[in-house]
């Protein structure tokens, strides 16, 4: 399947009973990392952002928050979606891809999402950039290290990496500059 090769080493979410396929992964249980979802044509190869809303709603109805990390420009317009396709749970930060975030965005993000996952011990968060790996990944592990998930910056990243990714096809667990 063309989703699946896109995915290349990223682990999916895969259930047959509810009929999802989507390029998202449980980092951990209240923490999900995801590509982005998108509308149209770039459903062939990106996450449908309808199905994006379906798993949401069946899985974490009305206890979640996304943040969109992509800019409204990139590849294709994608992140520039519709929020309310996703309840208006959506929080935008955008950070130009393959660099990292200014300090202030990556304090604010961290704030923000444990003040959330405090108000609820069903709340999650959901984290994406295009391909749900670089800034995704940077983000994730930051939260993990600012919440005390982890005690340090590199088991952050690697669970990170092993969560996201299959290192059998690819070592490559949170990439680019970030």
């Amino acid at each position: 399947r063309l989703l699946a090769a896109v995915s290349m080493n990223k682990r999916r979410f895969i259930c047959r009973k509810t009929v999802f396929d989507l390029d998202l992964t449980y980092i951990a249980d209240r923490l999900i990392a995801m590509a982005v979802p998108c509308v149209d044509g770039a459903t062939l190869y990106r996450n449908d952002i309808r199905e994006v809303a379906r798993f949401f709603a069946g899985r974490h109805y009305g206890n979640f928050l996304v943040f969109n990390l992509c800019e409204e420009h990139e590849e294709f317009g994608n992140g520039n979606y519709d929020c309310d396709l996703l309840y208006g749970q959506v929080c935008k930060l955008p950070i130009r891809d393959h660099n990292a975030p200014e300090l202030h965005t990556l304090v604010c993000f961290c704030d923000t999402a444990r003040a959330f996952l405090n108000m609820s011990p069903q709340n999650v968060v959901a984290v994406h950039c295009q391909g749900g790996k670089g800034r995704t990944g940077l983000f994730c592990s930051s939260l993990m290290l600012w919440t005390g998930f982890r005690s340090s910056a590199g088991q952050c990243l690697d669970m990170f990496a092993s969560r996201r990714t299959d290192r059998k096809i690819s070592t490559k667990g949170v990439q680019g500059v970030a």
